[in-house]
């Protein structure tokens, strides 16, 4: 009779240490994204083209979005379209809704950049015909100068950007 109980009581300690480490973890995810975006004004360098974006950055603790200024180019206004769900971590780039694919830094990406670095990424595939459309965010931290590095990529744009 007793041992029944005893995998009882060990299941349930067992399903509650789970879900503490699981909210656990989405909560350092939750600050780390905060961190990388704080709210306000921001003008970032184009790592493509050389250029600037302004734009600003708000958050009501649940949702972070994107405000564009006069951006240089009508494509670049795509930021105006994204935002990051905090509570789901999921991200949205024009109706089209991203997974959390894990952590990534300087050894997984492609992206250019010299520096060490590590953050977070998003990714969704849609069929379009026979075709496959990509959508992806990156979101990281440079480690030597403390910069934030944001990579929106969408079918017909690829936009880096660091500040």
């Amino acid at each position: 009779m007793k041992e029944p109980i005893l995998h009882a009581i060990l299941l349930f300690i067992g399903f509650n240490a789970m879900a503490q480490s699981n909210s656990s973890s989405a909560g350092q995810l939750k600050h780390a994204i905060e961190a990388m975006l704080p709210e306000g004004e921001v003008t970032a360098d184009i790592m493509e083209d050389g250029g600037k974006l302004s734009f600003s950055i708000a958050s009501d603790g649940e949702q972070i979005w994107f405000y564009t200024y006069a951006a240089p180019q009508p494509a670049y206004s795509i930021l105006d379209k994204v935002s990051i769900d905090l509570t789901k971590n999921t991200v949205t780039i024009d109706s089209v809704e991203l997974a959390y694919t894990g952590e990534v830094g300087h050894a997984d990406y492609e992206g250019g950049l010299k520096n060490n670095w590590q953050g977070h990424r998003w990714h969704a595939e849609q069929p379009v015909g026979p075709c496959m459309r990509s959508y992806g965010l990156t979101i990281g931290r440079l480690e030597r100068t403390g910069q934030t590095f944001l990579h929106i990529q969408i079918p017909s744009l690829d936009l880096p950007l660091l500040f």
